[in-house]
């Protein structure tokens, strides 16, 4: 099996879902969160960000700017940034935030994704690992630390967080397509296959559907 591909393509696909995992548990105010976990603060669902995104960030600037800012209107500013693909400014405020409190798991967490959406894996697991160890029983937490560690190469540290995931949260459909991707790069096709095809059934509507039935027939269609 040539894996050049698997893991070229791996390396797309887990960037996009791990931002799926975190946007969907990482907090911003008013909506409760349905993940919660014993270390982790009044957390929320982040919603899509509405109107001018400049206009939201320039405004809460100047509110962290005079100093009288709290650490809600600084991570809101961490969470633009995220989305706004501002990675560096997103790290700089989590990083503060952490000197403040660094039990702050939703900012821990954010930190890691912005360490990854930026290119930084080694200190994006560094901050999922630390994460972890505050949140053991959080598996999304568990599933962005076995992302990361797959989207380095570490293919067996990732199969073991994924099994643990899997073990504790088998309907979550990202842990499948985890797993369908260990095994790819493991020489698997099949149960490789076997998994994507589990996180479809589990996921029949989500935006990166069309990715993973690409991959899925690409891979079907790869010489034996």
């Amino acid at each position: 099996m040539n894996r050049h591909w698997p893991q070229f393509a791996l390396h797309l696909l887990i960037v996009g879902l791990l931002a799926l995992v975190l946007l969907s548990c990482d907090p911003a105010p008013a909506t409760p969160t349905i993940v919660p976990t014993p270390t982790r603060q009044a957390a929320t669902v982040q919603p899509p960000v509405k109107g001018d995104v400049s206009l939201k960030i320039n405004e809460l600037q100047t509110v962290v700017a005079s100093g009288s800012a709290g650490i809600q209107s600084r991570f809101e500013l961490g969470i633009l940034y995220y989305q706004n693909a501002q990675y560096d400014e997103a790290i700089q405020q989590f990083t503060g935030i952490l000197k403040s409190d660094p039990k702050h798991l939703n900012a821990r967490s954010n930190l890691g994704a912005a360490y990854f959406r930026s290119g930084d894996l080694t200190a994006a697991r560094r901050e999922f690992e630390t994460a972890h160890t505050q949140a053991p029983d959080d598996m999304e937490i568990l599933y962005n630390l076995g992302a990361v560690k797959l989207s380095m190469g570490d293919a067996d540290a990732a199969l073991a967080d994924f099994k643990a995931v899997e073990q504790r949260a088998p309907q979550m459909p990202d842990v499948h397509v985890g797993l369908g991707n260990v095994y790819l790069l493991q020489g698997d096709k099949e149960a490789g296959v076997r998994e994507l095809q589990k996180a479809l059934e589990l996921a029949p509507n989500v935006s990166w559907r069309p990715m993973i039935e690409q991959q899925i027939r690409d891979v079907q269609s790869e010489p034996k």
